[in-house]
């Protein structure tokens, strides 16, 4: 009965965005939002309903507005992420171009509302996305589809605009504790284990640049431990070279706590910022 009234409710919605009003009209419709609220309080199949309902299915205008109405503050963890995943995380992994506005507004919305949701539902998931080659040997910025870098960009701005500093630096040690887990495995994607590339590279940096006075000595040791599993494959990237140095200079008191082991990662990559960094690390 609950399944067949959220059908109901979603037919209205689509109704309402693909009419004359438009998606503002959809979003303030409180008939709407009732029905939407009711279902949410009384389905007991919440983490199938998605799946029952179709929502990866529906139009960006239609999860836009379904977003609007469903992911408040006070709903519970577990349930927004069942919904972000459903709603944001289904178009985000297809992206083959730019995200679209209203995509992109859709997530910095509610994952302003429900930030640790977001991480869980659709943040982590995207970056796991972005870290899946075909020949797990490739690094080259030419193996790069544009999907990926679209990826990568709306994870940068999820990251940058709507994710409070707390949750930016879990999301910080999520990523370096799924680094490790890639080297104990021996598999770089087994179970969403994560593996290396310009782009995870590019998100650890745009954190750790947010967070030059706050990361602590548990940050650091976890990122020289990621840095340990990473070089292997990402010893000839720039890009890894260029985090392994401002980590050295930005984190330098942390950072003498690892002096030997950042001096072993360093001797394995071979780019231009590796004499450089050697002399930082020198100096500590």
């Amino acid at each position: 009965e609950s399944v067949a009234r959220a059908k109901d409710a979603i037919a209205n919605v689509e109704a309402s965005v693909g009419g004359g009003g438009g998606f503002a009209s959809g979003v303030g419709d409180a008939d709407l939002k009732k029905d939407v609220a009711v279902l949410l309080q009384t389905c007991s199949c919440f983490d199938k309903l998605p799946d029952l309902l179709g929502l990866g299915l529906l139009s960006e205008e239609t999860l836009a507005a379904l977003c609007t109405m469903t992911i408040t503050d006070t709903m519970s963890h577990t349930r927004a992420v069942v919904l972000l995943r459903a709603m944001v995380l289904s178009k985000a992994v297809q992206l083959v171009k730019p995200a679209s506005r209203l995509l992109t507004s859709t997530l910095l919305s509610a994952g302003s509302i429900q930030p640790r949701a977001a991480l869980e539902g659709v943040l982590l998931p995207l970056l796991f996305s972005i870290s899946r080659r075909e020949d797990a040997g490739d690094h080259s910025e030419q193996a790069c589809s544009k999907g990926v870098a679209a990826r990568c960009e709306l994870l940068t701005r999820a990251v940058r605009e709507c994710l409070p500093a707390p949750v930016q630096l879990d999301f910080l040690m999520r990523i370096t504790q799924a680094t490790a887990s890639s080297a104990q495995s021996g598999n770089p994607t087994l179970n969403g284990r994560l593996f290396w590339t310009e782009q995870v590279v590019s998100i650890v940096q745009t954190i750790v640049s947010l967070h030059k006075a706050s990361l602590s000595q548990e940050h650091v040791s976890a990122l020289v431990t990621a840095f340990e599993s990473a070089v292997v494959g990402m010893g000839s990237s720039v890009k890894f070279g260029k985090l392994i140095f401002s980590v050295v200079t930005e984190q330098s008191e942390q950072a003498v706590q690892h002096k030997a082991h950042l001096q072993q990662v360093v001797n394995h990559t071979t780019t231009f910022m590796k004499k450089s960094t050697l002399a930082k690390l020198g100096k500590l």
